[in-house]
């Protein structure tokens, strides 16, 4: 049987983690679980730590390049020149006998602070939380953030939740045999193209089977809500005379279409053919009408742009949710929710999405395409509206100025086959968008050199990678160029994390956090943009606002934030809905069509891609690479549809035959519990939800009673304050109650 060589050896490092482990705690040391934490949540990657060891001594023991590439920029070597430093950086591998390894291991441990090893007899493990098979499959499925995954994946997870702990490898082998075997899992009757073995969890078809009916359900009460003519006429024609040019033909079909009479409506185009455009004239068309309306995008940052785009007042989708379950915010029949980029939007997300449609009546679209970023959980939300719906479509290409290159993103969406992928780096090579390179170093020296080069302004030319840590490298390779064109002093002001900065730096800050300014009130967040402007009286760090609520302001940066970073790169997730002059994309191993297709479809004027050589001619196969995410309900067995259908018949049948109505009275479907993730990972996962919840927040209509009584909930976490407390504050309410009597 041919299996994933990829798959096989995740599956085998993790196994590899948990036998060693053991081991390591036969020898009186604590172990550590750490999840890495991406942009939208937890990842699939697992880091084991010994407790007790650095973060100096770990960065000493890191990978070979990321050691060249710190080398190379903290001394400012040219790549070229990057070969003759090697010894200086590294000795070279050759051949090491164990007794040699351990004495290189020791000189270098010696070498080090003692306050870098600091073991402790009797050290507590922080490992993972062990849970029951149905939360380790829900564990597996929006960690992998697959639809379907592989007897491969699950082991994976299942080893990752048994490290550390005892009797490991004898549990895992147990877990994964009873989970596999079980009934706990639906797996398609076809097997993929490696001759694996799909499955899927009940729990997410069951959530398509909802949707669709759901959505049939609310598109079958057709009411008087549709927009006049006239209105939607009046729209355009404004829209025309600031813009300076008319919606498309397409376009206007789209807006009909969204301003209907169906209560759902989805709206896909593709890259650049003007989804946000459309979505302005509904906007406008709606609010015209006394409609409230609000629009909802992945992310903090994507909602700003999408609410200066159109003019409704967006959120990310977490903060919405939050916002509607307790209260701030309050759809009803007269209300418009625009969610955007829905292609990057999971099933069970949608559904509380549409959940919200089905208990209060408003109306709701769905815009986006799926064959750009995948979804960020398990499971494509937009797939599933895509079939129970009539889509309005958009397939013009308007972003790309050239005739040349629109026709190429129109290819992108056509690549199918490897003979596809091979045409489209040829035709890249000869509109001469392609630069190959030595080496990865190479790459970030080239894409700084031509970003410094272009005098275009900051904010129309961009630079993408596809991880953060090409991110990091590439705005630090950029600053370096800066300095050596005179444009950033040699000195810098101050470093924080990763970064030193210099007065005209331009930076982001990914957390939402308080800082200080001359009145003490400033409150960045996460997406929010700036211009280093100098240092403080106390010598902190002075950021003067670019974007966000606080555009204008200038705020003091503690030495201590470490959640800000130079600007001048960002990652191709955080680069989906921008439209910008020229774009520099450094690619590596990671790219598929659908990453390629969102960093060649951010620019206007100019794109270019750099990669090493193999790198480049890894494109011809790469780019024919698709992301997975799909439904579930139309691709599992007949067998397996039919329990599907009964668990749905059983437990939420009555939900999606109901009624549009009120909030309080509209039952909510059970949604997936959080035990049996990592403790850490909990902690981080409510972190990054606490900053995506980031718009000043509406305050309820409320009495000054309720009032305080809301105040002190928030601020002591009333459900879980101490009855001391509680009862102290019923007093207090109490007293004002008579006084306003």
């Amino acid at each position: 049987e041919q299996l994933s060589i990829n798959q096989q050896v995740k599956y085998g490092g993790a196994l590899y983690r948990a036998k060693l482990a053991e081991g390591l705690q036969k020898a009186g040391l604590g172990i550590k679980n750490i999840r890495e934490m991406g942009e939208f949540g937890p990842t699939d990657k697992v880091e084991m730590e010994v407790q007790g060891v650095g973060e100096e001594a770990m960065k000493a023991f890191s990978k070979r390049k990321m050691e060249v590439m710190d080398y190379m920029l903290k001394e400012k070597i040219d790549a070229k020149d990057i070969k003759k430093y090697l010894k200086k950086i590294r000795s070279s591998k050759g051949i090491m006998s164990y007794a040699e390894m351990l004495d290189d291991w020791k000189w270098q441990m010696n070498a080090m602070p003692a306050d870098q090893f600091q073991f402790k007899s009797n050290q507590k493990d922080e490992l993972s939380q062990i849970v029951d098979d149905q939360q380790i499959l829900d564990y597996v499925h929006d960690l992998k953030k697959k639809t379907f995954v592989t007897e491969y994946d699950i082991k994976a997870v299942i080893c990752q939740m048994y490290t550390g702990h005892p009797d490991a490898i004898q549990k895992i082998d147990e877990t994964a045999k009873r989970i596999i075997e079980g009934d706990l899992i639906t797996h398609l009757d076809k097997e993929n193209g490696l001759g694996e073995r799909l499955y899927c969890s009940k729990k997410l078809a069951v959530y398509d089977k909802i949707i669709m009916e759901t959505v049939k359900k609310a598109n079958s009460i057709i009411g008087k809500n549709q927009i006049p003519k006239k209105t939607i006429g009046d729209m355009v024609e404004k829209f025309q005379k600031e813009r300076g040019f008319p919606p498309s033909k397409e376009q206007l079909e789209a807006i009909k279409a969204l301003t209907g009479k169906e209560n759902i409506t989805v709206l896909r185009g593709l890259a650049g053919t003007g989804k946000t455009t459309a979505c302005q004239v509904v906007a406008q068309s709606f609010a015209k009408e006394g409609w409230k309306c609000y629009g909802v995008a992945v992310s903090a940052d994507a909602a700003r742009h999408l609410e200066e785009d159109t003019g409704m007042k967006s959120t990310s989708i977490a903060k919405f949710l939050s916002d509607y379950e307790r209260g701030v915010i309050k759809p009803d029949s007269n209300t418009f929710i625009y969610t955007d980029e829905v292609g990057m939007v999971d099933i069970e997300t949608t559904w509380k999405l549409i959940d919200i449609q089905r208990r209060t009546g408003c109306r709701m679209s769905f815009g986006g395409d799926y064959d750009q970023l995948s979804p960020v959980g398990a499971g494509s939300g937009l797939k599933i509206l895509d079939r129970c719906t009539r889509p309005a479509e958009l397939t013009e290409i308007r972003r790309q100025k050239k005739i040349a290159a629109k026709r190429l993103g129109d290819n992108f969406y056509n690549i199918n086959t490897k003979k596809d992928a091979k045409k489209m780096v040829e035709d890249m090579k000869s509109l001469d968008m392609v630069e190959k390179c030595e080496s990865e170093a190479h790459a970030i020296e080239a894409i700084a050199k031509d970003y410094v080069k272009n005098k275009k302004d900051y904010a129309d030319k961009l630079v993408m990678a596809t991880t953060n840590d090409g991110v990091k490298y590439l705005n630090q390779m950029i600053q370096q160029e800066l300095v050596k064109k005179g444009e950033r002093s040699e000195a810098p002001l101050n470093t924080i994390g990763d970064y030193e900065y210099r007065e005209g730096d331009k930076v982001r800050f990914n957390k939402r956090r308080r800082l200080t300014d001359a009145n003490g009130n400033v409150k960045v967040i996460n997406g929010d943009e700036g211009t280093v402007v100098g240092q403080d009286a106390q010598g902190r760090l002075l950021v003067q606002m670019d974007s966000g609520d606080e555009a204008g302001k200038r705020v003091s940066v503690p030495d201590n934030f470490d959640q800000l970073q130079l600007n001048y790169a960002v990652t191709v997730h955080k680069s989906q809905g921008k439209s910008i002059d020229d774009c520099y994309f450094y690619c590596d191993s990671q790219v598929n069509r659908n990453m390629g297709l969102v960093a060649y479809t951010r620019h206007k004027d100019n794109f270019k891609l750099y990669g090493k050589e193999e790198i480049i001619e890894g494109l011809k196969e790469s780019l024919a690479m698709k992301d997975l995410s799909d439904g579930v309900y139309n691709f599992i067995t007949k067998e397996d549809r039919d329990e599907v259908d009964r668990i749905y018949r059983e437990e939420y049948e009555k939900l999606t035959t109901a009624p549009a109505v009120a909030v309080e009275v509209a039952p909510a479907v059970p949604q997936v519990q959080l035990s049996g993730i990592d403790p850490l990972m909990i902690k981080k996962a409510s972190q990054v939800m606490e900053e995506q919840q980031q718009a000043p927040r509406e305050e309820p209509e409320a009495t000054a009673v309720e009032r305080e009584v809301l105040r002190v909930a928030r601020k002591d976490r009333w459900s879980k304050a101490p009855s001391k407390l509680r009862k102290e504050v019923r007093e207090e309410v109490q007293k004002k109650k008579i006084i306003e009597i």
